[in-house]
């Protein structure tokens, strides 16, 4: 529907200083009223009679505004504002208006009455009397029952209520509220239901939302709804029969039983007013474990140790803080921090020892003292899935192997293991000069190089582990004899060059070994009383042992290198030179190997010993040539021509070696 109001705008003119006498704007009056006092819908129209009270000051300047509104939707269409004595235009000779603002039933209708004097003398003071009126109208059916509401206002473009020179706020005995003749009242408001109940707790934050529905015991008619509870909201004010209401409800306050009442009015109804009475009961909330989560599921393998701890966070949905147990039956979980309060958390360790592959599962249940499951409500479900350790493989490249004395054999195998643990092989028994190589990428060897003294047939087992499980696989292998022309040789070590830097090596021992006879003898055959090197050299210790480059036990001989040097003395740079070992067999039988070694004297053209030839060498040549710089420890090494003398075409090759 729509609603007319009509607005009374007054225009503010002056600015004096507001005085303190008690002037007045009143409604003197109504014409147009039935005999009951109702707006009659007869097609006529209704006028509102204002009177001021001016009250022994005149004023040159007003403004006065006065709204017409129905509140419940009833219309009209016309507005009309008036004055009643004749001289307004004299008083305010500037200008009088009277201004309608609104009057097209979108809003309230306003009318304004407003003027200023330049020359006048405004109202005069002893002005008491009725000044201005307001028609409206006309009504019709669908208006009965409706309400009409005059009131003061105030309207643009200055907005106020008030007179001017002097400035007065006069006041206003209103609003004033009148009725459009209502029907016949034969209808009750029917509420369905008439109580509405809730109940939530005292923490609760949100909106709980009800219906009830207003209908009537005869024909449909409007109906208004209002309600004085700041914790109750509706889904309108007002409606027309039959309507569902939604009633929202929050949190009315502290614990208790919280009631207020919805009053539904209607100008139609017989037994109007009526009350829906809604009523909230607010209580503490119940202590009530949460716990996250209520499954936990593991997996672990045979030997390959526990899974990792899982956390079970413990709290109370209301924020309690209470105090909770933890317990389970089975020894294969352990709880940690069983007992706390919450907020709190029980760390859940799985324990796989003792345990065989399969699927396992138990409860762990949370217990408070207020519970009323006696601790069979609040639980976590544990399974724990324990699988099989997978046995690793063992794969040679054959089992059965036939070689010779002067032979070697590498068999290979791959290991694997499907839960990529690390694996160790080995053999057993160990034997001498057979290896293994560990896996790597799954692969590995088994490498025998025998010496001439290890025929015979060796049965072997390699193994392989997880850790957990071993496997094994046989392995023969076969050594013939092998028939082995021998050479005499003599090593001596370290065979590939000595240095004789002789200030840094003495005393020094080194080492000659000598052996593969051709004669039938062998290294325990030698004499060892009777060993010598160069036909003069006698060893410090003997022994009998093995060397790679020999195909049989050897004699090792040590002596002093020094003494064996000093033959050789001096020399420079590097040289190949032979050596004697000599002796005899217990028999008798005398031997003489020939052997040689690289000998590396000191470097040419090193003059200050720093083991290179470099500009340090050149100056200290030139220092000592020709400014009486010291000699170098060994002159020789000065002498890079190999003439024998050290001069200056010595320094000259020196300094086209560097340059």
């Amino acid at each position: 529907m729509k609603t007319k109001t009509i607005f009374i705008i007054i225009m503010i003119l002056s600015f004096a200083v507001p005085t303190a006498f008690s002037q007045s704007v009143t409604l003197d009056g109504v014409s147009g009223l039935d005999g009951s006092g109702y707006i009659p819908v007869d097609g006529g129209t209704v006028t509102f009679t204002i009177g001021m009270n001016v009250n022994g000051t005149g004023h040159t300047g007003i403004t006065n505004g006065f709204s017409i509104s129905s509140p419940d939707g009833a219309t009209w269409t016309t507005t009309v504002g008036d004055t009643i004595p004749a001289g307004w235009d004299d008083w305010f000779d500037l200008i009088f208006a009277i201004n309608p603002f609104s009057i097209t039933g979108e809003s309230a209708d306003t009318v304004g009455f407003g003027g200023a004097s330049l020359f006048g003398g405004g109202i005069p003071g002893t002005f008491n009397q009725a000044a201005y009126t307001i028609t409206i109208g006309p009504f019709d059916e669908a208006d009965r029952g409706k309400t009409i509401v005059l009131d003061s206002c105030f309207y643009p473009p200055t907005g106020t209520w008030k007179w001017a020179g002097p400035v007065i706020y006069p006041t206003w005995d209103g609003p004033h509220t009148y009725l459009v003749d209502p029907p016949e009242l034969s209808d009750d408001i029917i509420a369905t239901p008439d109580t509405l109940m809730f109940s939530m707790l005292t923490n609760f934050e949100g909106t709980m939302t009800d219906s009830f529905m207003v209908s009537s015991s005869g024909g449909d008619f409007d109906f208004s709804l209002s309600e004085g509870s700041p914790w109750l909201t509706l889904s309108q004010a007002n409606g027309t029969t039959p309507e569902y209401i939604l009633v929202d409800v929050s949190n009315p306050g502290p614990e208790g039983l919280h009631t207020t009442d919805i009053e539904i009015t209607s100008a139609f109804a017989v037994n109007s007013p009526q009350f829906v009475t809604v009523q909230v009961e607010v209580i503490e909330p119940p202590k009530y474990l949460e716990i996250d989560p209520t499954e936990l599921n593991f997996t672990a393998q045979v030997g390959h140790g526990n899974p990792g701890i899982a956390y079970v966070q413990v709290s109370e949905v209301n924020d309690y803080e209470i105090a909770f147990e933890a317990h389970n039956n089975d020894s294969w979980i352990d709880l940690i921090d069983s007992a706390g309060t919450t907020p709190g958390s029980v760390g859940i360790q799985i324990e796989i020892a003792g345990l065989t592959p399969g699927t396992y599962v138990d409860t762990v249940y949370y217990n408070y003292d207020d519970d009323p499951q006696d601790g069979s409500t609040f639980y976590t479900l544990i399974t724990l899935e324990l699988e099989a350790n997978a046995i690793p493989e063992l794969a040679l490249s054959g089992n059965e192997f036939f070689i010779d004395e002067c032979e070697s054999v590498s068999i290979s195998y791959t290991a694997t293991d499907d839960d990529g643990d690390p694996l160790t092989a080995w053999l057993e028994p160990v034997i001498d000069n057979m290896t293994i190589l560990q896996p790597a990428g799954g692969s590995g060897s088994v490498s025998f190089d025998p010496d001439y003294t290890q025929a015979g047939v060796y049965n072997i087992t390699a193994y392989l582990t997880d850790g957990i499980d071993t496997v094994s696989s046989p392995l023969t292998i076969t050594v013939a004899d092998c028939e082995v022309q021998l050479e005499p040789k003599a090593v001596m070590s370290p065979y590939r060059m000595l240095a004789l830097f002789v200030d840094a090596l003495e005393p020094m021992t080194g080492t000659v070994g000598f052996g593969d006879f051709a004669d039938g003898h062998t290294a325990n055959d030698v004499d060892l009383s009777t060993v010598v090197i160069d036909g003069f050299i006698v060893p410090t210790a003997n022994s009998i042992g093995t060397w790679s480059t020999f195909s049989t036990e050897i004699v090792n001989s040590e002596f002093d290198i020094n003494t064996y040097l000093d033959q050789y003395m001096p020399f420079f740079d590097s040289t190949m030179q032979e050596f004697t070992v000599s002796g005899q067999f217990n028999d008798a039988t005398p031997f003489s190997i020939t052997g040689e070694v690289m000998l590396r004297g000191h470097l040419s053209g090193d003059l200050n010993l720093d083991g290179v030839v470099d500009i340090g060498d050149l100056v200290f040549a030139v220092e000592f040539a020709f400014h009486g710089g010291p000699a170098p420890q060994y002159i020789e090494s000065l002498d890079l021509n190999k003439d024998g003398s050290s001069d200056i075409t010595d320094i000259i090759l020196l300094i086209q070696i560097m340059f």
